[in-house]
């Protein structure tokens, strides 16, 4: 009787994996055609997500992915939320027709230390849009020399004589 409830049990478990292949194959994945293109990579001055730019025109970049780009657009603002809502409170390009995806110069108004996150969308040569990409992000740094300050590094000097 022993024998047989171990041949039993032997047969249930070495049945069970067939049991977890039986039914309907999984899906394929779906994947929207206009997502195949969206950018990718974002960098501002060939670096990502810098802190301290010190060039109030820093250059953006990304890489299309999928099919060949023939537009983009670029939308800016002070907070990754406010382009999550759709907001572009520091800078808009509108629709460029361009095939070009590095070093595209930022046109908005920028103040030192100020953070910035952008997003980039682009067009295929058959004119669909892609989704918005992820955000980047880059951080302002001290602009004008008269706003750097040497005053503390003189009293540490100080101190230490």
């Amino acid at each position: 009787m022993r024998g047989t409830t171990r041949t039993s049990a032997a047969a249930a478990i070495a049945a069970a994996p067939a049991l977890t292949v039986c039914g309907p194959a999984p899906a394929a994945p779906q994947t929207p055609r206009a997502a195949a293109r969206s950018a990718v990579d974002l960098k501002t001055d060939n670096k990502v997500d810098p802190i301290g730019i010190d060039d109030r025109a820093p250059l953006l970049s990304w890489r299309p992915a999928g099919a060949e780009q023939s537009a983009y657009e670029i939308r800016a603002a002070r907070s990754a939320d406010a382009l999550r809502t759709g907001r572009a409170d520091i800078w808009r390009t509108g629709k460029v027709v361009s095939s070009q995806s590095a070093h595209i110069p930022f046109t908005g108004t920028l103040s030192a230390r100020e953070p910035v996150a952008w997003q980039v969308r682009v067009w295929g040569r058959d004119g669909r849009v892609s989704p918005w990409s992820s955000r980047a992000t880059f951080e302002m740094g001290l602009l004008d020399s008269d706003k750097m300050t040497t005053g503390g590094v003189c009293l540490v000097l100080f101190a230490l004589l």
